[in-house]
């Protein structure tokens, strides 16, 4: 059996994962696959095996690797690994139990004619959104990928020193993980991933970039060939008047945050309302005619964005194709799966901003039946 195809080694699990092979003396071809990163093949692996047809064949493990998602999370200095994100796996020669490669699949998605290798994007956040909206009390995490070779680094503000509040906790620097989640609690302006353990920029008293008169970055000093850093800008916003604040995982196998503030409009309903009628002795002392056995309850809320630029716009608009949405309950501060009710947008082409609606189905009402 000779391996002419396979997924490279960071890619994305919701697109077909190949593997093409030709065969050699054996009668099928037959492969393991074991969930995990192993040089030598582990107790525990799944079995596939495919006929030959015109000495040929191939197996896409997508479904495979999609049950192999997992969760828990672990921590990695002021990082954590989340295993909601990605799977690790090797697989193996079925003949001789040899490694043919070891990957990571992270649970992005690549869109028609659109690759869905990722090692391009190692060393970004895994976000479309080219700026980051933070606001006070909060949360917000960042999902990143490592560089493939070296160290990666992970900066506020140009500095592994936290030089807003004194908050130790914001302190970050070397990251030994494939995916990561980077946590965002306090107040700053740009958090940055990179290859060295310096930043070559020049900032103010902020953290910010200092650019020159036609837009560019301002460096210090002289960096090397292979230097490499990504920056992704952070606002600081007041909160709204009546916050609903969301998250989603979004197609790039990250998380995506919105605030929706000022206005919004909750709906409370029943539906699959079931009765009896008792037989009444006496009329005099019934307190009613019909008995409700049981009823279902239905909470939604709408909401809605306006003055959107074209970027936001873009990537809020794709949460309706996410296939986890969650809302933060303000009253328990723990999020709460929602489900998309209304969710349809139409993008005016001639308007320089937008503006979004949706409806979210909200966790189901506890009812005493």
């Amino acid at each position: 059996m000779v391996i002419t195809q396979h997924p490279s080694e960071l890619h994305t699990i919701f697109n077909p994962c190949i593997i093409k092979v030709t065969k050699g003396a054996e009668a099928k071809a037959k492969i393991f696959i074991a969930l995990g990163i192993y040089d030598q093949i582990p107790e525990s692996y799944i079995t596939v095996e495919r006929e030959y047809f015109n000495n040929e064949t191939y197996f896409d493990i997508k479904r495979i690797l999609r049950n192999g998602i997992s969760s828990g999370i672990t921590e990695v200095g002021n990082c954590w690994i989340d295993k909601q994100f990605f799977v690790e796996y090797t697989v193996f020669d079925g003949n001789n139990a040899t490694k043919i490669y070891s990957a990571t699949a992270t649970i992005g998605v690549a869109q028609l004619q659109k690759t869905s290798v990722m090692t391009s994007k190692r060393g970004y956040f895994l976000t479309n959104f080219e700026r980051i909206k933070k606001y006070d009390s909060f949360p917000i995490d960042v999902v990143a990928l490592a560089f493939s070779t070296g160290e990666t680094y992970i900066r506020f503000d140009g500095s592994n020193e936290d030089n807003i509040d004194g908050n130790a906790d914001d302190n970050f620097a070397q990251v030994n993980a494939t995916v990561f989640v980077i946590p965002i609690r306090s107040v700053h302006y740009s958090i940055e991933i990179g290859n060295q353990n310096y930043d070559c920029f020049l900032r103010d008293n902020q953290g910010r970039v200092i650019e020159d008169n036609l837009g560019n970055d301002i460096s210090w000093t002289d960096v090397e060939s292979d230097y490499k850093q990504f920056i992704l800008p952070i606002d600081n916003l007041p909160t709204p008047e009546n916050p609903f604040y969301i998250r989603w995982i979004n197609r790039e196998g990250g998380w995506d945050y919105w605030m929706f503030g000022y206005r919004q409009f909750f709906n409370s309903s029943i539906t699959n309302i079931k009765t009896f009628n008792p037989v009444v002795i006496d009329q005099q002392t019934a307190s009613g005619f019909t008995e409700i056995l049981s009823l279902d309850g239905i909470e939604k809320v709408k909401v809605g964005a306006q003055g959107l630029n074209q970027n936001d716009y873009d990537c809020i608009s794709k949460l309706i194709y996410s296939p986890k949405i969650e809302w933060l309950n303000l009253e328990t501060q723990d999020w709460q799966r929602i489900t998309i009710d209304k969710g349809e947008t139409e993008k005016d082409t001639r308007n320089i901003l937008g503006e979004l609606e949706f409806t979210f189905i909200l966790p189901t009402p506890q009812l005493q039946f």
